[in-house]
């Protein structure tokens, strides 16, 4: 065989190679299709731990024995993480009711501050907990991709038929895939608030990529870059709604002639109470004590006395809760006006407390406030009472008497 036969058959059996690889590569590329739709990079696939061992046992709900509206807020913050690629939102709940889930509203904001662009390409998922920390657990139950145009207000997340379970946490991730997320980025809006300790799985998360934490606004008074609590209504598929309604919170004075309250009609049954408390701060050196009382609508007043001294108060909120001169019995029918006061008070030395508000924009969302819409917050100003623009809540508390558990067998003998 000469040089150039040589050639030719060297030739022939490249040929045949590149063949035969072609037709290789053809056919895997038809099965990885087959296997899925082929994801484009402002499209991720969710990181999922097939190996993550995740407890679906329920969480025992723990039943707070107060009479109020505990919830605490200090006014609104956003969340301007989503201008960078791979940092993930997350709203922790624990579901209230065995039933199926039709959808889910959140409250978002593009406003000067919030938002820039076209406010952002947004995924959410409806993830399983990790009780390892009760974060995002990668399981995805539902989710809704490539979401537009996001409002400044109420968002609507379309989940269907996904059945939620009573006492089990529950974790909303959104995350933004625009590919010019630096530019085109909104905010989930959140509300100041007090931080668990430890976190349990309610509130706001935030991930940078590597990991999972409990966030906040750097502006909290209380837990600065923690403690933070975002707004959200689940509907059923049977119409009933659970959630937090409140969305943020506002200041208001304390002083003089100015008064804050809160209008209770009572609908259980008969409860005695021993103590009342509420979240306050002072604006400068308050003159006087800080008052509380309780007195019926059309009616006299059945409890009074003073919740806080100033020495006793800082410019950070805190509860201050004391006991009642005696327990008072709270009546079935009855509607009931909680306030505080402090006459002797002014503007620039007075004390404060933050009303958490909500919003009449989506239906269903203030019946979920504290009381539903019977009870209401209330100011008194200019000799008269008033009620705020929006729907509101005062942030207080009472105790019921605690039952004896005194056995009659455990008494002394008589003598």
């Amino acid at each position: 065989m000469n040089k150039g036969e040589r050639r030719r058959l060297f030739a022939w059996g490249m040929l045949f190679i590149f063949l035969v690889l072609t037709a290789y590569g053809i056919a895997w590329a038809r099965h990885a299709h087959e296997d899925g739709p082929r994801r484009t990079h402002d499209d991720p696939v969710p990181v999922v731990d097939d190996n993550l061992v995740v407890d679906d046992t329920p969480l025992a709900v723990v039943v707070d024995p107060s009479i109020g509206n505990t919830f605490v807020g200090f006014g609104s913050a956003n969340w301007s993480w989503a201008r960078y690629k791979g940092y993930k939102f997350a709203i922790s709940f624990t579901a209230q009711q065995d039933k199926t889930l039709d959808k889910m509203w959140v409250c978002w904001k593009t406003a000067n501050g919030y938002g820039s662009g076209t406010y952002g390409l947004w995924t959410f998922e409806l993830q399983q907990d990790n009780p390892n920390g009760h974060i995002p657990s990668g399981k995805v139950i539902s989710s809704v991709r490539r979401m537009r145009n996001p409002p400044d207000g109420y968002w609507k997340i379309d989940l269907p038929n996904v059945r939620l379970q009573a006492g089990t946490i529950y974790h909303l991730v959104t995350y933004n895939i625009d590919i010019r997320c630096t530019k085109n980025w909104s905010s989930p809006n959140t509300v100041m608030s007090i931080a668990d300790d430890p976190w349990c799985g309610n509130g706001v998360m935030s991930f940078d990529g590597n990991t999972w934490i409990p966030w906040g606004s750097q502006d909290n008074p209380v837990n600065p870059k923690t403690g933070s609590r975002a707004a959200y209504l689940i509907q059923y598929t049977d119409g009933s709604c659970e959630g937090m309604p409140y969305y943020s919170a506002t200041v208001r004075k304390i002083y003089g002639g100015n008064y804050e309250g809160q209008v209770l009609p009572w609908t259980g049954d008969d409860q005695q109470i021993d103590h009342f408390g509420s979240v306050v701060f002072c604006i400068g050196t308050p003159a006087g004590a800080l008052e509380y009382v309780i007195e019926e609508v059309d009616g006299a007043e059945i409890a009074s006395g003073v919740l806080a001294q100033p020495a006793e108060v800082t410019a950070i909120p805190a509860w201050k809760t004391v006991a009642l001169a005696e327990p008072v019995l709270l009546c079935r029918g009855i509607t009931y006006r909680a306030y505080l006061r402090a006459t002797e008070c002014n503007s620039d030395g007075c004390y404060a407390t933050c009303l958490p508000y909500t919003s009449e924009q989506v239906p269903g969302w203030p019946e979920l406030s504290w009381g539903g819409t019977a009870s209401y917050s209330i100011y008194y100003a200019n000799g008269a009472w008033h009620t705020p623009p929006v729907p509101a809540d005062l942030t207080f508390k009472m105790l019921p008497v605690a039952p004896d558990t005194t056995e009659s067998g455990d008494e002394p003998p008589a003598e």
